[in-house]
């Protein structure tokens, strides 16, 4: 007995689908000049323009969503980021512990108490 193709991923989320008809799908291309990039998402059944859907994610991507630090301040998502954007980046200026914060003589000639 020969097995159908499996695909090399599974699927990790459903979400409902409305279908419509021929009618409905006649009229909003008319409005839309048939010019998909104006259609909704929500009036997209199938999309045959992407490889992915209008919304897939794979699992890592998910993965990532579900570790990622949400605090406003000093985020670990954020650190993340900056340090594949410092590895990706062709600035080669480096960063230093005083770009974040005011520099000694700034705070003498602003008397703050925050410095």
């Amino acid at each position: 007995m020969e097995l159908p193709f499996a695909e090399s991923w599974k699927i990790k989320m459903i979400e409902p689908l409305r279908k419509s008809t021929r009618a409905e799908r006649e009229q909003w291309l008319k409005e839309a000049h048939n010019n998909v990039f104006m259609l909704k998402a929500e009036q997209v059944y199938i999309d045959c323009l992407t490889d992915s859907g209008t919304g897939a994610m794979s699992d890592r991507q998910w993965a990532e969503m579900m570790l990622g630090d949400e605090s406003y301040a000093g985020a670990t998502s954020f650190y993340k980021f900056e340090s594949v954007v410092q590895r990706t980046s062709l600035s080669t200026r480096p960063r230093t512990p005083s770009s974040r914060s005011p520099s000694r003589a700034t705070c003498r000639s602003r008397s703050s108490r925050r410095c």
